[in-house]
């Protein structure tokens, strides 16, 4: 199936593009630079451009699932971006995986695989929804963006980056909602006609804002599990209830529940890796719980210790 394919293609690029934004994004938080400073002087750095063009690829190949299979269908296997992002980070920050490691990749791999076929997603169109519910849908899953961004700016640490992973996971899935709907019937020149088109620009762009200032606010344990996990919850939500897509009920709920529950544990534990894991230094003087973004293992040039 070709939604499939092209669903797992996006997923496997947004892991280069989370790998190589993480590894840009280190030498922000060893620089101490945050806000609006910090997302320029990473404009100006090849390897983050070469994670946004990754990103963008990633977009296109989800809007080729998008167009061609269902909402439901395509987010869950857009989750299976982290234990991807695992393996690219074991080339790139030089750590082999245990047998740990492999085993949770199977168990969250296993799980979307448990989930998907349980709930089999199927029909569904966005032409389906209302004006109305359209500004229902759209207007309270963006009051969610905003609360989490407004609680995240008031925390600290990785209280603050869990919330704002959370709510990159919400906009990636709402971006992929108006993708869905601007690209019902394919690319045309009626897909510049439609509303929902442009808004893609604007959830995407607020969802790699979000992103940014998570990866610079804690550990990646803290983020990634809310950006793997939030995304296709709300996208299947959004999917069932305003496209009017069709999933199974009944006994296969437990199913569900269950290949939910090995999705989580997996990402859980993935994102706890120290492949990607990025550990407190309880030596280093500092106060407030902050954290040192190198990788672990990594020895600190002190400079002025014997």
């Amino acid at each position: 199936m070709l939604a499939i394919l092209f669903a797992l293609l996006a997923a496997a690029t947004n892991g280069v593009a989370s790998v190589l934004q993480r590894k840009a994004n280190l030498d922000e938080v060893e620089a101490d630079r945050t806000g609006v400073g910090a997302l320029v002087d990473l404009i100006r750095r090849p390897l983050w451009l070469t994670a946004i063009g990754a990103m963008i690829v990633s977009f296109v190949l989800q809007g080729a699932a998008l167009s061609s299979g269902a909402l439901a269908l395509v987010q869950p296997l857009m989750a299976l971006d982290l234990p991807m992002t695992l393996l690219l980070g074991s080339l790139v920050f030089h750590r082999s995986l245990g047998r740990r490691a492999w085993g949770d990749i199977a168990v969250m791999t296993t799980g979307t695989g448990v989930f998907l076929f349980a709930l089999d997603p199927t029909g569904g169109s966005p032409v389906e929804a209302s004006g109305t519910e359209w500004a229902l849908a759209a207007g309270a899953t963006g009051a969610v963006v905003v609360l989490l961004g407004v609680a995240g700016a008031a925390s600290k640490g990785n209280r603050r980056a869990a919330l704002l992973g959370i709510a990159t996971g919400v906009c990636f899935a709402l971006t992929a909602v108006f993708m869905s709907a601007a690209l019902a019937g394919g690319l045309t020149a009626e897909t510049f006609t439609r509303w929902q088109t442009y808004l893609v620009a604007v959830a995407g762009v607020t969802a790699v804002v979000y992103l940014q200032e998570a990866l610079r606010a804690g550990q990646l344990v803290a983020v990634q599990p809310g950006v793997t996990l939030s995304d296709p919850v709300v996208a299947v939500v959004l999917g069932v209830f305003l496209f009017r897509e069709s999933v199974r009920s009944g006994l296969w709920v437990v199913a569900v529940i269950l290949g939910a529950a090995a999705v989580v544990w997996g990402a859980v534990r993935l994102s706890r890796s120290p492949t990607l894991a990025y550990a407190e230094d309880a030596e280093d003087g500092r106060t407030g719980g902050e954290l040192d973004f190198r990788p672990v293992g990594q020895e600190r040039n002190t400079g002025d210790q014997g």
